[in-house]
């Protein structure tokens, strides 16, 4: 597996960290037989929507990244993956039904955010904007794209960024377009508002359906 850069139009990405993806399947482990259900699918819609909504309500998160992205443009690539689900070591393949029926046929062609980037992929999505990555290439789909190593990645990310002798290999160390806060890097905070998001979402889709 190489680690490649490559730029692309947000469609052409799979938002797997999206809320209503990632997120919601650990919340609603009831659903996932019936994952791409039409029914599921508009709960889970919902569900993201929410989410999204209580997380900027308890730290800003995309308020503040959205006003910078829209001053400043994509500081730095977001982190993708070719091929099924992996779990957030890259090692093992997780169930593929988390992925769109339609890609479920070609899996090896599918280009998928990993580890952090989702958030810029939203924002980039709203705004029609063109989006650096950075891909853990396992289905060797861009061999001829510049790859990234331990000596040259400071040439896509400047700062906020650390380099790891184990996949993934780009970690964050602090959010380059959230300058202040606490909520600038993944800490003990951010996880607590992450949950605490997750179960305002959940109690809000239990309340409006009534059932499962």
């Amino acid at each position: 597996m190489k680690v490649r850069y490559v730029e692309f139009d947000p469609e052409e990405i799979f938002n797997f960290l999206d809320p209503m993806n990632i997120t919601c399947w650990v919340a609603f482990p009831e659903w996932h037989d019936n994952w791409w259900n039409s029914e599921i699918v508009s709960k889970r819609k919902l569900f993201g929507e929410i989410w999204m909504q209580e997380f900027d309500a308890l730290t800003k998160h995309f308020s503040q990244l959205e006003e910078s992205i829209l001053k400043e443009g994509i500081l730095s690539p977001i982190s993708t993956v070719t091929g099924p689900p992996r779990d957030k070591f890259l090692q093992k393949v997780l169930d593929v039904n988390m992925f769109p029926p339609s890609t479920q046929g070609n899996i090896n062609d599918v280009v998928y955010t990993h580890t952090f980037g989702g958030s810029r992929l939203t924002i980039a999505k709203r705004h029609c904007l063109q989006i650096p990555c950075i891909i853990y290439d396992f289905s060797d789909n861009f061999p001829t794209e510049p790859e990234v190593t331990s000596r040259n990645y400071t040439q896509w990310f400047k700062s906020g960024y650390m380099w790891a002798s184990t996949p993934p290999y780009v970690r964050v160390k602090q959010h380059s377009h959230l300058k202040e806060g606490q909520f600038t890097q993944m800490n003990d905070n951010t996880r607590k508002a992450q949950q605490t998001a997750s179960d305002r979402a959940k109690k809000k889709i239990y309340d409006q359906y009534s059932v499962s």
